[in-house]
């Protein structure tokens, strides 16, 4: 599953591959952007289940930096483009690193690393029920940026539009992350208590599914600022992470190549669409497509040839590895049973 939303999420960075508006909008908004509320549960799952903890924020944030530091061509490219002050430079360096990456989709881990702080800070004074609740009203509130077309001259509008003068998108680690970071930490808690029975989670899934559709055409005839917020993306995803880890369908398959190409193909499939933007109008006039098709198919041909090198090689782990030394060393017990909890 982790691999399929990957390609999706290459699909949803792509440019429009549907002339129509409804297939387009059901793509792009709905399928796609069920990805990233997915790994959210997944990460925060397998993070709970651990036993050891130690270092885990320590190793995610030295390889943000590296993933960063391979970006930072780009997001300087973004910011001559806007013809901002070279003293604004620094600034923008540390917002991209702190806050919105410093390219469109490195904001996933500053994000996830928030959320999961804020959650773990918040477990420590309330319940986990509390910790979700305000989760829930979190996400709620930055729901507003995707109902925004029912909220025209409402206080709750104004006050939204003031506050994305600042923070640009309600899509971080305050709003859009802590209640998929406590779904994964229901599922680990509750996964041996028969809380989320074959009989439950199939029914769920379904009903969660025709909620998804429901909920979608009412943001389709009036849509707001953007569409990353959708209340029933929490029960889809957590109802659909709890399937795919039940499922029999792959059991008897050895799949755990996949998991290594779905995480290659969300940090580096950016530079390849960069790259086919050059030539993709000019390709897609000759042979008649949609220019979108040309730009996602060159990218996921391109991005997997070049995870399947990068695997193979072990270059960025050994990259890593240069740059942390005793993070490897470390924690080869810890990526071993990562691998065994995947498969």
């Amino acid at each position: 599953m982790q691999f399929i939303f990957s390609v999706l999420v290459i699909l949803l960075h792509s440019n429009r591959v549907f002339y129509n508006d409804v297939f387009h909008f059901t793509q792009k908004s709905i399928f796609s952007r069920l990805a990233v509320p997915f790994f959210l549960i997944c990460s925060a799952s397998f993070y709970k289940r651990k036993a050891r903890k130690e270092g885990y924020f320590k190793r995610s944030i030295v390889q943000y930096i590296w993933w960063s530091f391979f970006y930072l061509p780009l997001g300087y490219g973004y910011f001559m483009e806007l013809a901002l002050p070279m003293i604004a430079a620094p600034l923008a360096v540390i917002v991209g690193m702190i806050y919105s990456g410093v390219w469109y989709h490195l904001w996933y881990i500053p994000a996830y690393l928030f959320g999961v702080f804020l959650v773990n800070k918040l477990k420590q004074y309330f319940s986990m029920r509390i910790v979700l609740m305000i989760s829930l009203a979190l996400y709620i509130t930055g729901s507003i940026e995707t109902y925004s077309g029912y909220l025209q001259n409402t206080i709750l509008l104004e006050g939204y539009q003031l506050y994305r003068t600042v923070f640009l998108t309600s899509r971080n680690g305050l709003f859009y992350v802590p209640v998929f970071v406590c779904a994964g930490y229901i599922i680990a808690s509750e996964e041996q208590k028969g809380l989320f029975s074959e009989y439950f989670y199939k029914r769920k899934l379904c009903l969660s599914l025709v909620l998804l559709c429901l909920e979608g055409s009412i943001i389709y005839f009036n849509q707001g600022i953007d569409k990353n917020f959708m209340l029933s993306f929490i029960p889809v995803t957590l109802f659909l992470f709890i399937w795919a880890k039940n499922t029999s369908i792959w059991m008897h398959k050895n799949l755990h190549i996949l998991k290594q190409l779905s995480i290659y193909y969300f940090f580096i499939h950016p530079i390849f669409i960069e790259l086919a933007n050059l030539f993709s109008k000019d390709l897609s006039e000759k042979i008649g497509v949609h220019s979108g098709w040309v730009v996602f198919l060159s990218t996921l041909a391109a991005t997997h040839l070049t995870s399947l090198v990068l695997i193979k090689f072990n270059l960025v782990e050994r990259i890593s590895w240069f740059s942390n030394t005793r993070f490897t060393e470390k924690n080869k017990s810890y990526l071993k049973q990562s691998q065994i909890e995947i498969e």
